[in-house]
């Protein structure tokens, strides 16, 4: 399912959470990077918290990392397996590096969180027939 911050407040409101948690599911994150990759950047509240905690990351760890990292970094300090594809060597290897990535402090993820629940983006949706 889609899975990013900007359908957490969707799916709190909606109960999917609660009942996630109730049986047990586990979510898996398809489209994690859709907030970055598919909504222009200058109206996304995520964009400085994202690059905020990137620069952040580089400059403690002496390794690049970008929003797109931070934001999977996100999900996976939530617990939530991704869902993703490049055909883009470098972006795969980055991808699986994220492995050694520190994770996200607590006060990264309740600033993407928050980032995330002021604003509602859905990319992929199901339209009736």
């Amino acid at each position: 399912m889609e899975y990013h911050p900007f359908i957490l407040a969707q799916n709190a409101a909606n109960g999917l959470d609660a009942l996630q948690k109730k049986h047990g599911i586990t979510y898996q994150a398809y489209g994690p990077l859709a907030p970055i990759l598919r909504l222009p950047q200058d109206k996304s509240p995520l964009t400085p918290v994202l690059d905020r905690i990137a620069e952040r990351l580089s400059k403690d760890t002496g390794k690049s990392f970008d929003a797109a990292a931070v934001l999977l970094l996100w999900n996976i300090g939530n617990g939530v397996p991704i869902v993703t594809t490049s055909g883009n060597p470098e972006r795969i290897k980055a991808i699986a590096d994220l492995d050694e990535a520190p994770g996200l402090s607590s006060e990264d993820m309740k600033a993407i969180d928050e980032a995330g629940k002021s604003f509602h983006f859905r990319y992929y949706s199901v339209s009736p027939p």
